[in-house]
This record gives C-alpha cells, structure tokens and sequence, in this order.
C-alpha cells in the first residue's frame, strides 16, 4: 500500500473522530449530572484515539504538510479540551479557608493575621533597597489558579512578578501534568551592572489556566524552570 492510499485511509479515520469528537463537545455543553459526567469520559478516550491517529499521519508528511495539518489539529483539541476543563471544575469545587483562623474567608482579609503583623512589627528594621536587605523577609503577590493540561486539572500558586518578560512553570508541576515541551530556546538573562549570564535552555511549555472564581480561562506559554 502506497503512502498516499495510507494517508487517505487514516484521513477517514481521523475524520470520523472528529465528527465524534464535536458531537459530543457540544453534547457536553448542554448536559447535566450524571450525562455529563459520562460524556467528558467518552469524550477524553477519544481525544486519545484521535491524538494516535494524528500522530500516524504525520509520521507520513512532509515538513510543509506537518505545520499546516498540525495547525489545523489543534482546534479540535482546545475546544474540546476547554469544554472537559470547565465540567471538572464545576463538579469539584474546593472550599478554602484561612491559613491563619481556618474560617471560610481568603487569609488576607483575616484580621487575626493584621494583629499577628502589628505585634511584630515594632521589631522590624526597614530598608529602602530591597536588595540590600540581607535578614527581613521579602513578600511578592501570589494567588492560586487551575491549570489545565492534557485532560488533568490541578491547583497552583502563580508568584506574580510585574519586573519579569517571561512566565516559568517548576519541573515539579510539569511532571505532575506529563507535560510535553513544544519547543526549546536558549536565553541569556542581563544582571546589575550590565553583566550577563551564560546561555541558558529552557523547555517551552502550553497551557490553559483559569482563576478560581471561573470568570475567564487563558492559554499561555511558560519556560521550564528547576525551582522558582
């Protein structure tokens, strides 16, 4: 069988894939309870046929063919994936309470935690470059959001630094996703001084993120990081 006929008849398969893989997203998308549940599985094991199928015909193109097919596939994986992401997160909600008094309100509005601050903070010694301070700590914004990734859902804390051009993810949560690099770069970072840093690789990594209140859903890329 020639590579052209082998193309064609995965081409079928992958096509009919497709059309169960959007039937059932948009069944999703309006079913409820135990359906839905039920769907978002059906749906999940055929995202893993359609990926095979898709990685088969790709074994058979040329370049060219590749970036375009590859494309192409991508948006029957977002959208399917954004409509299993946001089932999980409606049927498994986390309450969270506060770190300091365990009652169902966010930490920073605690007014247990502001009277902790205030007894301590006749004793703190402040200085006006933050580099410079070698013994009081250094607090940066934090909030925790969903990421989601190839059909797994879990809860990270996102460090927020405004000063930064890039975003990282820490080897421990691409290892708890299986994530799969799409691509690698090499970067020098400029310290203090004008010195630079030797070149430096890092994996380059895909993903749909959403806060915890559901308000909206966001697809970014992150740069692989040992410890962050």
């Amino acid at each position: 069988m020639g590579t052209d006929e082998n193309i064609n008849k995965l081409q079928r398969k992958r096509s009919t894939l497709r059309s169960k893989v959007t039937r059932i997203t948009g069944k999703i998308n309006n079913a409820d309870g135990i359906d839905k549940a039920f769907d978002v599985e059906q749906l999940e094991e055929t995202l893993k046929d359609l990926k095979l199928v898709n990685e088969d015909i790709h074994d058979l193109l040329n370049d060219e063919d590749y970036e375009r097919d590859t494309v192409d596939c991508e948006k029957y994986f977002d959208t399917a994936k954004l409509a299993i992401f946001n089932t999980k997160r409606k049927y498994c909600k986390v309450k969270n309470s506060c770190l300091y008094c365990a009652k169902p309100h966010h930490y920073l509005m605690c007014d247990q935690a502001k009277n902790n601050v205030n007894q301590k903070s006749s004793g703190i010694e402040t200085n006006s470059l933050s580099n410079s301070c070698s013994k009081n700590n250094v607090f940066l914004m934090t909030l925790v959001v969903n990421v989601c990734a190839n059909n797994k859902i879990i809860k990270v804390r996102a460090l927020i630094d405004s000063g930064s051009q890039y975003s990282y993810i820490s080897i421990h949560v691409i290892q708890k996703l299986g994530l799969k690099s799409n691509n690698k770069i090499k970067m020098q970072r400029q310290l203090f001084g004008g010195r630079e840093t030797q070149d430096q690789s890092h994996d380059v990594y895909e993903l749909l993120i959403c806060p915890l209140d559901e308000s909206f859903s966001l697809r970014i890329e992150l740069l692989s990081e040992k410890k962050i």
